[in-house]
């Protein structure tokens, strides 16, 4: 009981939306949905895996601050076969400036939803989590 507690206490303290398991494998068919992956963390979509590769550069304004612009995070997801042949993309997705926040590769849209956890003018942020919205190509 204190396991089951404890862990849902910890998805709830990190923010989780819908966590991804490292293998998880998500069919078309609960498309679109949307997942929370952590650093080197990844997802497969019928045959096609996403995953989280890390932050190029992150100028977003503190959460504890004021600011005239709302700073941009540059974001780099992966996109590739899980298995076989084809090439694996590196897609650079930005929360404010161009290429803006989504990107179609494999038949899949990718979108970067949110970029956690929100700077902190007195905190180095670590422990990144990207929520990504994952859809069928039209």
């Amino acid at each position: 009981m204190r396991l089951s507690v404890s862990i849902a206490l910890l998805c709830a303290l990190a923010g989780c939306t819908e966590p991804a398991d490292p293998a998880a494998n998500l069919d078309l068919h609960r498309l679109p949905t949307t997942v929370t992956l952590s650093l080197g963390q990844t997802v497969e979509v019928a045959g096609t895996v996403v995953g989280f590769e890390g932050v190029n550069s992150d100028s977003r304004c503190a959460s504890d601050l004021i600011c005239v612009w709302a700073g941009n995070a540059e974001v780099r997801i992966t996109i590739g076969p899980a298995v076989g042949e084809g090439p694996t993309y590196l897609v650079t997705l930005n929360t404010t400036l161009e290429p803006r926040n989504s990107d179609e590769v494999h038949g899949l849209v990718v979108t970067l939803v949110n970029l956690l956890p929100n700077p902190v003018s007195t905190e180095t942020t670590r422990h990144y989590r990207a929520v990504i919205r994952i859809e069928r190509a039209p």
